[in-house]
């Protein structure tokens, strides 16, 4: 049932407008017997091959986000265990400070990269975060906590912008915008384009097969290109495959005592 869902939500309604255009131009190609025997490789390489290396481009992409996420996640881990147990008896309310601080970096981080519209609100919020935690490890460094270890923290806060920056320009900078504009004006005309060759099919031998065939050919284009769509921002929540951002929860995990 799971893998039927996940099909599913590939389908939509482009998906059945140009299901339904291919048919009736097969049907339109049948009654006024224009039929002709179209090479099929031309499909393969002006539309499949471009679309292929566009999925491969975004789980490429997805693949390093998933990576930037969890490097983000272990120098939070490694932040918020050193705030926790430097004087743990003496700085109780610093400590519950940095949970805190923490939440809401994640809690930012996620509402930049899940938004669409990029807004610099939401962008300097992050980087407020990031200048909270700097000024957080300095009241550390008041309490006697040694130079050694206050630059660790500040060197796990320049990884975390590090990984953050690359995170942004994986949002921001996706598959060209010319390869996507190209597949998706070609794969709207090739079904249509190849109607005639459907109705020759149909002809030569069987009705049924040349509809058949029509319509499996504008079903797969539709369905690659969907999919290369949902893997095009990793960010959105939108798809079966997209980065879950689960910070708060993840906080809320290591921050119990073990």
């Amino acid at each position: 049932m799971k893998t039927l869902r996940h099909f599913w939500s590939i389908l939509d309604f482009h998906t059945l407008l140009l299901v339904t255009s291919t048919l009736f131009a097969t049907f339109l190609c049948h009654v006024l017997h224009w039929e002709f025997n179209i090479p099929t490789d031309l499909i393969g390489i002006a539309i499949i091959f471009p679309i292929v290396f566009s999925i491969n481009a975004a789980y490429s992409r997805r693949e390093k986000a998933l990576e930037l996420y969890a490097k983000l996640k272990a120098e939070v881990s490694g932040i918020y265990f050193a705030f926790r147990d430097w004087h743990p008896a003496n700085s109780i309310e610093l400590k519950e400070e940095s949970t805190k601080i923490l939440l809401g970096f994640f809690s930012s981080t996620r509402s930049y990269l899940v938004e669409s519209n990029h807004d610099k609100k939401l962008l300097e919020n992050v980087y407020k975060g990031f200048s909270t935690l700097s000024k957080l490890s300095v009241k550390y460094r008041d309490l006697g906590i040694s130079t050694s270890e206050i630059s660790m923290v500040e060197k796990s806060i320049t990884n975390m912008i590090e990984h953050f920056e690359q995170l942004k320009n994986i949002l921001m900078y996706r598959t060209p915008v010319s390869l996507r504009a190209y597949s998706h004006v070609f794969l709207n005309i090739f079904p249509l384009f190849f109607a005639p060759y459907f109705a020759y099919l149909g002809d030569t031998t069987s009705p049924v097969l040349g509809y058949l065939v029509g319509g499996m050919y504008a079903l797969i284009l539709v369905s690659l290109d969907n999919i290369q769509d949902h893997l095009e921002n990793p960010f959105d929540q939108e798809g079966a495959d997209d980065l879950k951002l689960e910070g708060g929860e993840y906080i809320s995990f290591i921050s119990e005592e073990r």
